[in-house]
């Protein structure tokens, strides 16, 4: 059974794309399987995108850090293809749900519109 809580607010002061990165993933359809501490590796993840983005000398180290903090996450669909994982949208009359389907097995959330 998935656990409920509450995503924290992103930080203010957060960079565009930091952001960008934030809202992106709880507006994703697999937002609905992140667990507290996967919301808290999104979190370090994005602070240390505004970091570099605010950094008169970003590091290519800290980039392929939150890179792969990122992927471990599945965030993109290429990461999600290379862990044999499918997020599959449909509309049934009671509204939007996302399916992740892997190896055969599916799981399916209702997703607030």
């Amino acid at each position: 059974m998935r656990q409920s809580f509450d995503w924290p607010e992103p930080d203010e002061s957060w960079s565009y794309s930091a952001r960008l990165t934030w809202d992106s993933c709880l507006q994703s359809g697999q937002a609905g399987w992140y667990q507290a501490s996967d919301v808290a590796t999104l979190y370090r993840a994005c602070s240390l995108i505004d970091r570099q983005d605010k950094s008169d000398r970003p590091s290519a180290y800290m980039e392929a850090t939150v890179q792969s903090m990122l992927s471990r996450l599945l965030v993109s669909v290429g990461d999600r293809r290379n862990a044999r994982v499918e997020l599959v949208e449909y509309v049934p009359d009671d509204g939007p749900r996302y399916s992740l389907e892997s190896l055969g097995v599916a799981d399916v959330i209702e997703v607030d519109s």
